[in-house]
């Protein structure tokens, strides 16, 4: 957005510095655009390249097969969707953080564990979540039996999330809901135990204790 000069004296030193920071930047014609967007996808393809590698490796220590089963239970069609769905916004994604989770989202998609429908609705639902999100889901997945309850498989969430933006999230995501009437309080929903079994190989910078997340430029 251009700020006319006008405007541009109203502005303290301390914007103006901002700005042309921002200006700086921004690319600034069509040449410089596509090659600024080559690069955040090569960023991308980078990420999605080691998380492939490390999902693999993971489960192929457990399961020899591994491999083999996951290109049997592969579709052509599904397989490039995802690819695109998740690297498209993952290149976009304003952290490395985000962009790493991403990028393990779309490597842990690809596991015999998840049906073609969830494997669909993960995608959809880490999309709408940022890593903070995916760390308070984790929490409380992994919350001790003083905060939890078990009833039928169902992992009841009592106290490891309270009104919050990450519970807003995870909320409209479909990952956790209340139900106090018939289940007793908050509890994580399959989608979200799905989103969590996919991510299983990636921790937020909170989590890791690794600064990763600054800003891409």
């Amino acid at each position: 957005m251009l700020i006319d000069p006008l405007t541009k004296i109203a502005l303290t030193t301390a914007a103006k510095i901002a700005l042309n920071k921002m200006l700086v930047l921004l690319p600034n014609n069509a040449r410089a655009v596509d090659e600024a967007y080559t690069v955040m996808l090569q960023d991308m393809a980078l990420a999605v390249d080691a998380a492939f590698r490390a999902h693999l490796a993971h489960h192929e220590e457990k399961d020899p097969e591994f491999a083999q089963k996951l290109a049997a239970a592969l579709d052509e069609r599904e397989a490039r969707a995802l690819f695109f769905r998740l690297t498209t916004d993952g290149a976009e994604a304003t952290t490395v953080e985000r962009m790493r989770m991403l990028a393990h989202a779309l490597a842990g998609l690809y596991t015999p564990d998840l049906n073609i429908e969830m494997r669909s609705r993960v995608s959809r639902a880490v999309l709408a979540l940022e890593p903070s999100d995916v760390a308070a889901l984790r929490e409380a997945m992994v919350a001790d039996d003083s905060r939890t309850r078990k009833v039928d498989g169902t992992i009841f969430v009592l106290s490891s999330l309270t009104p919050s933006r990450a519970y807003e999230g995870l909320k409209a995501a479909g990952c956790i809901q209340d139900d106090n009437e018939t289940r007793g309080g908050l509890y994580v929903t399959e989608l979200g135990r799905a989103v969590v079994k996919a991510l299983e190989l990636w921790r937020s910078d909170a989590e890791s204790n690794t600064p990763t997340s600054a800003a891409l430029e």
